[in-house]
């Protein structure tokens, strides 16, 4: 049973990891990291499940105080990128410097925490240098048959994104509880709640709840399948609010080391508290494929269809997106690392026009005679439905090699096109440059 809930862990953790974020950065972003895991959700009987589906990433614990372990990191990239938007319809060039150490702590078996903040400096003035953070805290306790976890993130960062044509100051705090209980071997179920709050420079805040609940079911030991529903609600400020209903169906399949699957599909019900919105039905899914035909090659497909606040003010954002990636071990000391991602998203929401209506009114003196006219003008606010739609296409390439033992040395090339039927808003971006890397 513990394999069973552990593996259902580590599965979701990294289908997790490769879900696309809404808030789509035109910079080139650094690798992800591998799954913040405390020891307590770690599987003994199979040390390399996640190396089945990704890159696997010694952890180096250097300084050790009681049940304290910590790993610390750092890394410097240096890249110059054209097609940047300073501003919708603004396009132009910097050389783009980001220095970030990184520190992870594991405290006993149960906790561990991962803390990166960053310094980005660019060469054009018609971008700020930024100071950005990232901080992750993951716990995980056992008790019988009882499975606990908690984690929370924080990210803020101040980069070019695509869904505002512009640097966009952003922070984003993430809470989540699961518990998972087992009521024989083959059945279990998971109980969640997330909490999920997103501040916006310039755009409305959105402050997000919701819960969900999964009944899984294990037919054979590599087949598993649940069924669920999420519930939520999303406050806007400024702005309205919106509920969502989803029930869904999910699948996970490991026909054996080298191959695994993840599919999840529902409908999505959502009501947006607002004039001219009409309630959407939106067919949702999330699928992965993971395979490693030889131990020096990985391949990752994933697809995705997902509703989320917008920018827009009582706004959502309709993703669809696909990504493919490789890595390939290349004679012995190379790694090459390439991806191909499309994305297609709708923004669909309000915004306020004021509209000057015009009166008249004759004029009369005391006697009846008509004096004039006066013209008075009231200026009349209401909502009306703003919509954007963009198709993005990315391509990443990179290639590393390892250096005294502890250290990586990384050339990377990225392209990224948007295209999108608002003016100011499509670009066609490339980034070049390098990055090196340091485990102490």
């Amino acid at each position: 049973m513990k394999q069973f809930l552990i593996r259902g862990f580590v599965l979701a953790a990294v289908f997790a990891c490769g879900c696309p974020a809404h808030a789509q950065s035109v910079i080139s972003e650094p690798d992800v990291d591998e799954p913040l895991e405390p020891a307590a959700l770690r599987d003994p009987a199979n040390p390399n499940l996640w190396s089945q589906f990704g890159e696997l990433v010694e952890s180096l614990r250097p300084i050790q105080w009681g049940v304290v372990t910590i790993a610390p990191d750092v890394s410097d990239r240096y890249i110059y990128s054209d097609g940047l938007q300073a501003r919708p319809g603004s396009k132009t060039d910097s050389y783009i410097n980001t220095f970030a150490p990184g520190l992870r702590a594991d405290i006993g078996s149960n906790w561990s925490v991962r803390y990166r903040p960053s310094w980005v400096n660019y060469s054009n003035d018609a971008f700020s240098d930024t100071f950005e953070q990232t901080l992750n805290i993951t716990g995980a306790q056992r008790v019988a048959d009882w499975y606990v976890r908690f984690s929370q993130t924080y990210n803020e960062t101040n980069s070019p994104d695509i869904q505002t044509g512009s640097q966009t100051g952003r922070e984003l705090s993430v809470t989540n509880f699961t518990v998972s209980h087992r009521f024989t071997n083959n059945l279990s179920f998971d109980l969640g709640a997330t909490q999920t709050l997103r501040f916006i420079e310039s755009a409305p805040d959105s402050y997000d709840w919701s819960t969900n609940g999964w009944i899984n079911y294990r037919f054979i030991s590599q087949l598993d399948v649940a069924v669920g529903a999420s519930v939520g609600y999303t406050d806007f400020d400024p702005g309205s609010n919106m509920v969502y209903y989803t029930p869904q169906v999910r699948v996970r399949w490991q026909p054996g080391k080298k191959l695994s699957f993840e599919a999840t599909a529902g409908q999505e019900y959502r009501k947006i508290h607002t004039t001219g919105l009409p309630a959407r039905n939106t067919p949702v899914y999330s699928a992965a494929a993971f395979y490693r035909p030889f131990d020096q090659t990985r391949m990752t497909f994933r697809a995705e269809r997902s509703i989320a606040p917008s920018y827009i003010t009582n706004g959502t954002s309709d993703n669809t997106s696909f990504n493919f990636n490789l890595q390939q071990r290349l004679f012995g000391h190379y790694t090459f690392t390439g991806s191909i991602g499309r994305t297609k998203s709708h923004f669909l929401g309000t915004r306020r026009i004021v509209t000057p209506v015009l009166s008249t009114q004759n004029v009369f003196d005391s006697n009846g005679n008509l004096l004039g006219t006066l013209t008075t003008v009231t200026f009349v606010p209401s909502d009306v439905v703003d919509e954007r739609h963009d198709s993005s296409r990315s391509y990443r390439f990179r290639i590393s090699t390892p250096f005294l033992n502890r250290g990586t040395f990384s050339v990377l090339y990225q392209v990224r096109r948007n295209e999108s039927d608002t003016s100011g808003f499509a670009f066609n971006s490339h980034q070049v440059g390098g990055e090196i890397a340091y485990r102490f």
